[in-house]
């Protein structure tokens, strides 16, 4: 596998945020069980002015700092 770096113009997303933290392994157990959680529940199938069927994970970490938020989301028309 190949990694590259893509630039992408900005996007705006909505979705549902998990806090979490690599403290403890927290986020092996919370993250995956979250992941399905939402798709199982169709939780993001109805967001309005959704752009298209893909589904997005964003991770929001500061360096040095064990806690970060975990969102799973989609792109939507910016307002």
């Amino acid at each position: 596998m190949e990694i590259k770096n893509v630039d992408k113009q900005a996007l705006s997303v909505i979705g549902i945020t998990l806090k979490t933290s690599f403290s403890n392994d927290r986020n092996k157990s919370e993250i995956p069980s979250f992941f399905h959680k939402i798709l199982k529940e169709g939780m993001l199938d109805e967001v309005p002015d959704r752009l298209n069927l893909n589904q997005l994970c964003v991770f929001e970490m500061k360096k040095g700092v064990p806690d970060f938020n975990y969102t799973m989301g989609v792109e939507v028309m910016e307002n």
